[in-house]
């Protein structure tokens, strides 16, 4: 068991962490995030249970089972997978898979369940979307139909009237080939 005041730790440590009922609460320098800062390198958590406990195996990074970033007790951390201590933590995507319902109370399993790219969706809410945004969406969709239609068929109009005007100018000035045929004597 670490005792509060263990000599591994150099005196200068000991003297900026508080210690409560259950935490080593560290005051010296906080990060943005929260963390402890041993030195500008290390995080104090990482420093003190490097110290009293021994390295940390590579892969696992530390778990604060109290959840408060700037503890430093070592009996509160714990190595464990990236994945593991985000699940453990209150962030969305913890939140999103501790989830078992939709927030329209349909179960998120099955077949009613979608994984797009980690996250979970739930098919009924999905599709009842997509049926909305389609009924809503029809009367433009169909008018930018017809626009389309009409704009691709003015072209092909434009050209056969072209054509149309090319032949009786061959025939009415004596062209048998073509507009850019030589006349016949």
């Amino acid at each position: 068991m670490i005792m509060f005041g263990d000599e591994r730790l150099p005196e200068r440590v000991w003297d900026k962490i508080n210690k409560t009922d259950s935490c080593w609460l560290w005051r010296g320098a906080i990060s943005r995030g929260g963390y402890g800062k041993a030195t500008s390198h290390k995080d104090a958590h990482r420093f003190v249970y490097e110290t009293l406990i021994g390295s940390i195996p590579e892969g696992l990074e530390i778990d604060h089972l109290c959840r408060i970033r700037h503890c430093v007790n070592p009996s509160h951390m714990e190595p464990v997978t990236r994945r593991i201590n985000v699940l453990r933590g209150k962030s969305p995507p913890a939140q999103q898979a501790k989830q078992t319902h939709c927030y329209r109370d349909h179960k998120l399993a099955g077949s009613n369940l979608i994984l797009n790219n980690g996250s979970r969706v739930c098919r009924e809410c999905k599709n009842e979307y997509q049926r909305k945004r389609l009924a809503s969406n029809r009367e433009s969709i169909n008018e930018q139909r017809r626009l389309r239609y009409e704009i691709n068929r003015t072209p092909l109009r434009d050209r056969e009237r072209r054509q149309k005007a090319r032949k009786r100018y061959a025939t009415t000035h004596g062209y048998t080939k073509g507009p850019y045929e030589r006349r016949l004597p």
